[in-house]
């Protein structure tokens, strides 16, 4: 008799591993989308700190705070806020 060399997983193993990586993606997804929050929040944040020591910096200058709004917080205290702040933030 031949000796059959039979390659492969058999559908129990296939199996197994996609309940793992559910598993794992089941727990995975929450915690991502938790870091992402704290990270948006970390930004925002860092921002926030930016403006306020733009604006100290601008009183002791001009001997006042500056109105400015959203449109025009840039050119009036000198600062480069990135695209994703200014779409997703008002300030």
């Amino acid at each position: 008799m031949k000796k059959i060399d039979r390659k492969g997983f058999t559908l129990l193993e296939l199996v197994t591993v996609i309940v793992i990586v559910g598993i794992l993606a089941a727990a995975g997804v929450p915690l991502y989308l938790g870091y992402v929050k704290d990270a948006k929040r970390a930004t925002a944040k860092a921002t926030i700190d930016a403006i306020y020591t733009a604006e100290r910096a601008y009183k002791q200058k001009h001997g006042q705070f500056i109105r400015c709004n959203r449109n025009n917080i840039e050119t009036n205290l000198n600062l480069t806020l990135e695209p994703s702040i200014k779409n997703n933030w008002n300030f």
